[in-house]
């Protein structure tokens, strides 16, 4: 099997996915959830939390939507404490009668066992508040000072060229990612930020994995007439089942979260897939091509002189 010498491939892959993904980025920015843009809310209250007057009212309430055609963010619909449920839309509602939806959801409460005479109340639609995540800037110095103790310890570890490697492919697969998540529009909020980081660490473990393996082979005398190309392209195509192992493992959370998540938790399973299929590709296309640029073994001239001087 032949990773490397597919070079141009994967370099065009990687353009093509950084240049459009990108320019959506730059153009329409990330595709967020609802609570992370400019959005409407309609909250129904009782009068009283009591017994299952919560369920009614979702059922009834959501029964009216449907049947007038009315589209909201099911993923984002929220049962408070006291018992308020809470519908958000994620466009300016206009063509919602607040009268006969009370009244719809009223009748329902009314028609339940257990449930008369309590009185039901309907507020919206309203403009929400955007959430902004705090402490962002903490979060990417802490980042930061990872990323140079983990290059730190590559360097005496891996050497130079293994730790400049492993940084250089966790930088482009995190950029990639980003770049893929606005290219697919697969909504980033509210755990971008923490799957950007699981990017950076998922690209930096399979990146270490080779170029481990680079050194481990440069080191064995049976490689002494090989390019540092044809080691890394070696060490490469042995890492292939760990690495397939690895996005094997993350790809059976991310389909979990997708079955039996709900919410958001289904994002942050698209979002898993997503850091498993770009870090996983950056990793194993580029990690052998860094590495052997960067590495000062043996070059093909020097391989080519001594095969002629044979």
């Amino acid at each position: 099997m032949k990773i490397l010498n597919k070079s141009r491939l994967w370099i065009i892959i990687t353009v093509a996915i950084l240049v459009v993904g990108l320019t959506f980025l730059t153009i329409f920015g990330f595709n967020n959830g609802v609570d992370f843009k400019k959005s409407y809310e309609v909250k129904i209250s009782a009068s009283e939390g009591i017994n299952n007057v919560t369920d009614t009212i979702e059922g009834s309430a959501t029964k009216y939507f449907n049947e007038n055609g009315i589209a909201y963010s099911s993923y984002a619909v929220q049962v408070t404490s006291n018992g308020d449920v809470i519908y958000k839309f994620n466009y300016e509602v206009s063509n919602i009668n607040v009268e006969e939806l009370k009244n719809a959801v009223s009748t329902a409460v009314s028609a339940t066992e257990g449930l008369e005479g309590i009185e039901i109340t309907v507020n919206g639609p309203y403009e929400t508040a955007v959430y902004y995540p705090v402490s962002v800037g903490y979060l990417i110095l802490a980042v930061a000072v990872a990323m140079v103790a983990i290059f730190v310890y590559l360097y005496f570890m891996e050497k130079l060229a293994g730790a400049l490697s492993v940084l250089a492919t966790s930088i482009l697969s995190a950029i990639t990612y980003s770049a893929f998540l606005a290219l697919t529009r697969i909504p980033a909020s509210p755990f971008y930020l923490a799957t950007l980081i699981g990017a950076l660490i998922f690209s930096g473990v399979i990146s270490v994995v080779i170029v481990n393996r680079c050194n481990e082979l440069r080191k064995n005398v049976g490689n002494d007439k090989l390019t540092d190309i044809q080691i890394a392209e070696k060490a490469t195509v042995q890492s292939l089942f760990r690495v397939a192992f690895m996005v094997g493992v993350l790809a059976l959370s991310a389909i979990t979260l997708l079955i039996v998540g709900s919410g958001y938790l289904k994002f942050l399973g698209l979002q898993i897939l997503a850091l498993a299929l770009t870090s996983s590709f950056i990793s194993l296309a580029w990690t052998g091509i860094i590495w052997s640029s960067l590495a000062k073994g043996k070059k093909t001239a020097t391989i080519k002189s001594e095969t002629e001087s044979k």
